[in-house]
């Protein structure tokens, strides 16, 4: 993406605010990062970064904790204050979706209503 690392949604963030581990610009940086490393067609580091930057190949959710995504409140406070219109709830909300269904990460609160909705449709 195209941040320019100003920091406005960190400093907008309400989880951020009450110490929860989430940091919405590091969400976005550490995601650049891992493309930067991994995608096919290659794309360039994001700014601050060294372009010959090592980050093996399924790291994306060693740099990206479960704890930094599932502290997000959704409230979109990041996406709203962006210069640059990313949309970092998205990018969260998929990757949350992700570690849900593919990998069976999730918080043990979540668990007694994804069995409800499982049982009942």
């Amino acid at each position: 993406d195209s941040c320019t690392m100003c920091g406005r949604c960190t400093s907008v963030c309400p989880a951020h605010a009450t110490g929860k581990p989430l940091d919405p610009r590091e969400i976005v940086l550490k995601a650049g990062e891992v493309m930067a490393a991994t995608g096919t067609p290659g794309v360039s580091p994001p700014i601050g970064v060294d372009a010959e930057i090592s980050v093996p190949v399924g790291t994306m959710f060693e740099r990206v904790t479960s704890e930094e995504l599932w502290a997000c409140t959704s409230c979109r406070a990041c996406d709203e204050i962006c210069p640059v219109n990313i949309e970092i709830l998205d990018k969260i909300l998929d990757m949350r979706r992700y570690l849900s269904l593919m990998e069976s990460d999730f918080p043990t609160e979540l668990g007694t209503a994804y069995r409800a909705m499982e049982n009942s449709g």
